[in-house]
């Protein structure tokens, strides 16, 4: 078995479901390159794993955020709002990944730096193509930065 290239920096999924946490995995891992994925399943967890990152080269740790919106300990909309406060909005792409299709909670997420605002999909085939549409359009342009040095 042919085995993919990997980059050094992971995704990290925050989400609080672990069967959507589960099916979000396996879209990622079917990739074209292997990305680590760190999980965070509660808003403060996220916070501190972004914290963690940010104390190194944010950019060369994440790749990108998936972030869900309603999360216990800390709602997902208070974390975005806290990173876009320390400047990571601009270093790494949030991708805001809900059930809500509240056209407020859009303009409020990407008014805080959120790069895109996407409803969950039903179903798996559907979060596969949308994962590898993420992938082409927020990792791949960015590959460099994730070389190991």
């Amino acid at each position: 078995m042919q085995s993919r290239p990997r980059i050094a920096a992971s995704i990290l999924a925050v989400e609080d479901d672990p069967n959507q946490m589960e099916l979000l995995e396996l879209a990622i891992a079917s990739l074209p390159i292997e990305v680590p994925v760190a999980c965070a399943e509660n808003g403060s967890d996220a916070l501190h794993a972004i914290q963690m990152a940010a104390l190194e080269k944010f950019e060369h740790h994440l790749s990108m955020v998936l972030l869900d919106l309603r999360l216990p300990r800390m709602h997902g909309m208070d974390v975005l709002a806290k990173a876009h406060e320390f400047g990571l909005t601009a270093k790494v792409p949030f991708v805001v990944f809900t059930s809500s299709d509240s056209s407020a909670e859009r303009d409020q997420a990407l008014a805080l730096g959120a790069r895109d605002y996407l409803v969950k999909p039903l179903g798996f085939k559907p979060l596969k193509l949308l994962v590898l549409n993420l992938y082409q359009r927020w990792i791949e342009p960015r590959s460099e930065l994730f070389r190991p040095q």
